[in-house]
């Protein structure tokens, strides 16, 4: 397990971003995006880009804490040669951690500030993660969304060889 790490808000900002971009790319060619359309945020799909690059989309994963507890299942491509690591392809990092008003001060004294962000390994909302099948393209967590928050977890695929790709490290979002 980790301690804490900071991350600059900026960083974090860009990083969503460019999720929230990967998860357009699911549309197929010539359908057209329609207003009530919502990913499937409880089966997130996992894509190796170049061999080497993770792509999860929808990113981030948002709950809404009326839904209840929600089991996820992350999933790769079927007939690809990637697995999930078989012990630790999904493991949660823990809570985003923020002081929102000493963010606020700084921001008032300092526009251009960017913000760190502490991932406290302290959380009880992700829990009881696993791998699914035999072929290990299937890795699931309940997420028993019981209250606000931001949480912060690790992908880890391998390739056909066995070799560990770098991993990522995308969020769930439990809103009211």
């Amino acid at each position: 397990m980790m301690g804490s790490r900071r991350v600059g808000l900026q960083a974090l900002t860009v990083l969503m971003s460019l999720g929230l971009l990967g998860g357009c790319s699911v549309m197929h060619h010539g359908e057209r995006p329609t207003p009530n359309t919502v990913p499937d945020t409880a089966r997130p799909q996992v894509a190796v880009i170049d061999g080497k690059y993770l792509v999860v989309s929808p990113e981030p994963l948002l709950f809404r804490l009326r839904q209840g507890p929600v089991r996820i299942f992350w999933q790769l491509p079927p007939g690809s040669p990637y697995t999930f690591d078989a012990e630790q392809g999904i493991t949660i990092d823990g809570e985003i951690v923020r002081d929102d008003k000493l963010d606020a001060a700084r921001a008032r004294r300092d526009p251009g500030a960017s913000f760190n962000v502490t991932i406290s390994p302290k959380q009880d909302q992700l829990r009881e993660c696993r791998v699914e099948g035999k072929d290990r393209k299937e890795f699931s967590c309940l997420n028993a969304n019981a209250r606000p928050g931001r949480f912060v977890y690790t992908i880890r695929v391998r390739d056909g060889e066995g070799k560990l790709l770098p991993p990522l490290d995308p969020t769930v979002m439990d809103i009211e």
